[in-house]
Protein backbone atom coordinates (compact mmCIF):
# COMPACT_ATOMS: atom_id res chain seq x y z
CA UNK A 1 0.00 0.00 0.00
CA UNK A 2 1.32 3.19 -1.04
CA UNK A 3 1.57 6.23 1.75
CA UNK A 4 -0.34 9.42 0.81
CA UNK A 5 2.15 12.25 0.73
CA UNK A 6 1.57 14.49 3.05
CA UNK A 7 0.95 18.70 1.86
CA UNK A 8 4.01 19.61 3.73
CA UNK A 9 7.10 18.36 5.08
CA UNK A 10 8.93 19.72 7.88
CA UNK A 11 13.09 20.35 8.58
CA UNK A 12 15.15 21.39 11.78
CA UNK A 13 17.70 23.31 12.11
CA UNK A 14 20.14 25.22 14.37
CA UNK A 15 19.59 28.41 11.95
CA UNK A 16 16.95 29.96 10.42
CA UNK A 17 17.16 29.67 6.60
CA UNK A 18 15.78 32.18 5.06
CA UNK A 19 16.49 32.08 1.07
CA UNK A 20 16.22 28.55 -0.65
CA UNK A 21 18.06 25.39 0.86
CA UNK A 22 20.45 23.64 -1.82
CA UNK A 23 20.31 20.20 -2.17
CA UNK A 24 23.12 18.76 -0.44
CA UNK A 25 25.06 15.20 0.83
CA UNK A 26 24.24 15.54 4.86
CA UNK A 27 27.48 13.98 6.98
CA UNK A 28 26.24 10.33 7.68
CA UNK A 29 28.78 8.34 9.82
CA UNK A 30 27.06 4.90 9.03
CA UNK A 31 26.82 6.00 5.28
CA UNK A 32 22.92 4.83 4.76
CA UNK A 33 22.39 5.09 1.32
CA UNK A 34 19.25 6.49 2.36
CA UNK A 35 21.18 9.54 3.60
CA UNK A 36 23.93 10.38 1.12
CA UNK A 37 22.01 11.57 -1.27
CA UNK A 38 21.95 15.16 -2.71
CA UNK A 39 19.29 16.53 -1.63
CA UNK A 40 17.18 18.87 0.68
CA UNK A 41 15.82 16.54 3.63
CA UNK A 42 12.23 16.52 5.58
CA UNK A 43 10.37 14.43 7.33
CA UNK A 44 6.42 14.30 7.34
CA UNK A 45 6.35 14.27 11.17
CA UNK A 46 6.60 17.16 12.88
CA UNK A 47 8.45 16.45 16.16
CA UNK A 48 10.97 14.59 13.78
CA UNK A 49 11.96 17.25 12.47
CA UNK A 50 11.94 19.50 15.76
CA UNK A 51 13.59 16.47 17.21
CA UNK A 52 16.48 16.81 14.34
CA UNK A 53 16.83 20.38 14.86
CA UNK A 54 17.86 19.92 18.67
CA UNK A 55 20.27 16.79 17.82
CA UNK A 56 22.01 19.45 15.43
CA UNK A 57 22.35 22.20 17.98
CA UNK A 58 25.16 23.55 18.94
CA UNK A 59 27.23 22.18 21.84
CA UNK A 60 25.85 18.28 20.34
CA UNK A 61 28.88 16.88 18.98
CA UNK A 62 27.23 12.84 17.77
CA UNK A 63 23.16 12.23 17.52
CA UNK A 64 21.44 9.86 15.45
CA UNK A 65 17.18 10.62 14.79
CA UNK A 66 15.53 7.37 13.14
CA UNK A 67 13.04 8.53 10.70
CA UNK A 68 11.34 4.71 10.04
CA UNK A 69 7.32 4.58 9.91
CA UNK A 70 5.97 3.81 13.59
CA UNK A 71 9.35 4.71 15.01
CA UNK A 72 8.82 6.65 18.30
CA UNK A 73 12.26 6.64 19.30
CA UNK A 74 13.96 9.71 20.85
CA UNK A 75 16.31 11.03 19.23
CA UNK A 76 19.68 9.60 20.89
CA UNK A 77 22.74 12.42 21.74
CA UNK A 78 25.93 10.29 22.06
CA UNK A 79 28.50 12.78 23.12
CA UNK A 80 27.84 16.94 23.79
CA UNK A 81 24.09 18.04 24.60
CA UNK A 82 22.11 21.00 23.26
CA UNK A 83 23.61 24.05 24.29
CA UNK A 84 22.05 26.96 22.38
CA UNK A 85 18.48 28.63 23.33
CA UNK A 86 16.35 28.56 19.67
CA UNK A 87 16.12 26.07 16.86
CA UNK A 88 13.87 26.51 14.20
CA UNK A 89 11.50 24.88 12.70
CA UNK A 90 11.05 25.05 8.19
CA UNK A 91 8.25 24.39 7.01
CA UNK A 92 7.95 23.48 2.95
CA UNK A 93 5.13 22.65 0.75
CA UNK A 94 5.98 18.66 -0.54
CA UNK A 95 5.53 19.46 -4.07
CA UNK A 96 9.23 18.45 -5.17
CA UNK A 97 9.66 16.03 -2.21
CA UNK A 98 9.66 12.10 -2.30
CA UNK A 99 9.54 9.86 0.66
CA UNK A 100 12.67 8.01 0.81
CA UNK A 101 12.70 5.52 1.74
CA UNK A 102 9.38 4.21 1.02
CA UNK A 103 8.66 3.13 4.47
CA UNK A 104 9.63 6.25 6.47
CA UNK A 105 8.89 9.76 7.58
CA UNK A 106 12.05 11.08 5.55
CA UNK A 107 11.64 13.03 2.10
CA UNK A 108 14.19 14.29 -0.13
CA UNK A 109 14.03 17.14 -2.92
CA UNK A 110 16.62 17.10 -5.68
CA UNK A 111 15.76 20.38 -6.15
CA UNK A 112 16.57 24.18 -4.38
CA UNK A 113 12.87 24.51 -1.75
CA UNK A 114 12.59 28.13 -0.10
CA UNK A 115 10.13 27.51 3.20
CA UNK A 116 6.86 28.23 3.21
CA UNK A 117 7.05 28.75 7.45
CA UNK A 118 9.83 29.37 9.75
CA UNK A 119 9.11 28.82 13.49
CA UNK A 120 11.56 29.93 15.95
CA UNK A 121 11.56 27.36 18.75
CA UNK A 122 12.93 27.55 22.13
CA UNK A 123 15.11 24.58 22.33
CA UNK A 124 14.59 23.38 26.29
CA UNK A 125 10.92 22.99 25.12
CA UNK A 126 12.13 20.19 22.83
CA UNK A 127 14.47 18.23 24.84
CA UNK A 128 11.76 15.62 25.78
CA UNK A 129 12.42 14.50 22.05
CA UNK A 130 15.75 13.36 22.90
CA UNK A 131 17.93 11.16 25.37
CA UNK A 132 21.39 10.54 26.48
CA UNK A 133 22.90 7.54 25.08
CA UNK A 134 22.87 4.67 27.28
CA UNK A 135 26.16 3.21 28.67
CA UNK A 136 25.82 0.12 25.84
CA UNK A 137 24.87 2.03 23.25
CA UNK A 138 27.79 4.71 23.89
CA UNK A 139 30.02 1.88 23.66
CA UNK A 140 28.28 0.12 20.62
CA UNK A 141 28.34 3.88 18.69
CA UNK A 142 32.21 3.83 19.71
CA UNK A 143 33.33 0.70 18.38
CA UNK A 144 31.25 0.95 15.10
CA UNK A 145 32.42 4.59 14.28
CA UNK A 146 35.81 5.19 16.34
CA UNK A 147 34.72 7.96 17.78
CA UNK A 148 35.81 8.93 21.14
CA UNK A 149 34.42 9.67 24.58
Amino acid sequence: MELRKPKYVYHGSPKRIKGKFTPKIPRDLGKNKHNIMNGVYASSVKNKAIGRGVCVAKGVISARMGFDLGDRQKGVIYKGWPAQKYIYLHTFDSETFERYPKNSTQFVSMKAVKPVKIEKLLTEDYLKLIRKASKKELNNFIKKYGVKK
